[in-house]
């Protein structure tokens, strides 16, 4: 450090519940450290003394600024530092209560038992402040110790500020931005077009300044520093608020330490961990989508991401045991996620003079015997999103008569299934929702359900006409096509394919939607 050699020692010290000669031998080690090092080197020790060490001057060891209990393991520090002339430097500075003690809990206990301790070789002169952080969030009872320390040092000169302007590409990924900046591109290009009369040069500086001025005029610029050292790429606005939030929270638990104050810090800072790795996870769903459509342009990102890389990449990944209670509790809520409802169908079943004749066992045998090759429903993890409710209501909805719907409930209620895991089976599950792959019921019952959602889907004013039929939807099992005229008559088709979807307890999966334009051409002989 500044050209001269420095040595830094953290320690964790036993507290004094621990036998005496396990303390003695701890200081014993310590002490055997110290003889190591010669007196020309500086010293510095850090860490949990677990020591007391109360507030009497001891001229050139100790000062006055600190609390008044005593212990064992602080009669034994100070034999320590008197011995090899060190300085506990955290008594030599009048702080606020708060910033003295270094360990505090919710039973109202506090006290001070982690130092900064330098050798002789380190000037007083140069240790500027030591005292504790209260603001600072480290999810432990012991506050973090500052030290500020002034080391003399060839002060690396900053960078002289590189300003450029830039287009603001960014914006791109707006869809109404991409689409202006089509659209003056366009109309440039059909203004001022490029003649055959043109050169190569001539042709290409048209071109350029046609890009250059629809960005500008779509786009707009910004002035950057190339210089200066930018933040995470997923360290957004969003991510600020959350910590300043959880910063308040803590903040407020330091000042009261009260059990009620450190569990909304908890929930605060909880909710805030989670948050930030959506939002990371977030971040590199969409890079990873980027480099499959900008392949030369992703090179680029990617080695600047390689090259600012600091951390070793690790060759062996660990995997966590999965467990058997963690695969039931995992499927539960895949498949008893409309509990309650179910629950709910089956102690409230419909009145009687609404029933049919009861459904015997019989009946369900000769008609499981028809089945082709003797074959079972085979419970899959399939169109699991599915409501019996909603199946009932569909197929009254369609004029299915109460005997074919109450034999549907029964064959969907008090439903259970295990999961064979590499521990075995897991305890049986409860399924409530879904519908069964496998079972030959069960594309008709599914069918059933999405027609609900394309006859909403007909309903709106829009589509694509050909041969006097208007189309706006085709389906095939759980994918769909939604044909449209134009954009907006899109997005009218797709938002009331999605409102109807979630009444259904369904939802679309973005990561596999795409669309496509068709541009139509006429073919002339």
């Amino acid at each position: 450090m500044a050209n001269e050699r420095t040595h830094l020692l953290s320690i964790y010290a036993p507290d004094v519940r621990k036998p005496k000669e396990e303390r003695e031998a701890f200081f014993d080690a310590l002490q055997a450290t110290l003889d190591k090092i010669t007196s020309k080197d500086k010293v510095f020790i850090m860490g949990d003394f677990n020591s007391r060490i109360g507030n009497t001057v001891i001229p050139g060891i100790m000062h006055s600024f600190n609390e008044e209990a005593v212990n064992d393991n602080g009669d034994i520090l100070i034999d320590v530092c008197t011995l090899n002339e060190l300085r506990i430097n955290n008594t030599y500075f009048d702080h606020k209560e708060q910033q003295k003690y270094t360990f505090a809990n919710t039973r109202g206990q506090k006290s001070t038992i982690d130092y900064i301790i330098t050798n002789r070789k380190v000037h007083p002169s140069q240790i500027l402040d030591v005292r504790v952080l209260t603001s600072a969030n480290i999810g432990t009872q012991h506050g973090l110790v500052l030290c500020k320390y002034h080391v003399s040092h060839i002060i690396k000169k900053r960078k002289t500020p590189n300003y450029v302007s830039k287009f603001n590409i960014e914006s791109l990924k707006d869809e109404s931005i991409k689409y202006l900046y089509q659209n003056r591109l366009r109309e440039k290009i059909v203004q001022n077009p490029i003649k055959e009369t043109d050169n190569v040069e001539a042709a290409w500086e048209k071109l350029k300044n046609k890009i250059k001025n629809s960005a500008k005029e779509s786009l707009g610029k910004r002035t950057i520093d190339t210089n200066r050292t930018h933040n995470k790429p997923w360290f957004t606005l969003e991510i600020k608020e959350l910590a300043n939030e959880k910063k308040k929270a803590y903040i407020k638990y330091i000042t009261n330490r009260t059990q009620e104050e450190y569990e909304v810090y908890k929930r605060v800072r909880n909710r805030t961990t989670n948050t930030i790795k959506e939002l990371k996870k977030t971040y590199w769903e969409n890079f990873s989508v980027e480099m499959e459509h900008d392949l030369y342009g992703g090179q680029k990102k990617i080695w600047n991401m390689i090259r600012k890389r600091k951390k070793p990449i690790n060759e062996e990944v660990v995997i966590n045991f999965i467990n058997q209670e963690t695969w039931a509790a995992h499927f539960e809520i895949i498949y008893d996620n409309n509990g309650s409802r179910d629950e709910e169908e089956i102690a409230n079943p419909p009145s009687p003079n609404e029933q049919e004749e009861t459904i015997t066992l019989e009946e369900v045998q000769t008609t499981i015997k028809k089945l082709k090759n003797r074959k079972s429903p085979d419970l899959k993890q399939a169109f699991d999103r599915v409501k019996l409710n909603d199946k009932i209501h569909r197929l009254n909805q369609k004029g299915v008569k109460k005997h074919y719907t109450n034999l549907v409930r029964q064959l969907n209620i008090n439903t259970k299934a295990r999961i064979k895991t590499d521990c075995g089976l897991t305890r049986e599950l409860k399924v409530s929702s879904g519908i069964r792959q496998g079972d030959s019921l069960s594309p008709c019952l599914f069918n059933v359900i999405m027609d609900q959602i394309i006859e909403s889907v007909n309903e709106v004013n829009a589509g694509f006409e050909m041969n006097n039929r208007h189309l706006r939807i085709h389906c095939y099992a759980d994918d769909a096509i939604l044909i449209a005229e134009n954009e907006d008559d899109l997005q009218r088709l797709l938002h009331k394919f999605n409102l109807t979807a979630q009444r259904l307890n369904m939802q679309i999966s973005c990561e596999k939607t795409q669309s496509m334009i068709v541009k139509s051409v006429t073919i002339t002989s």
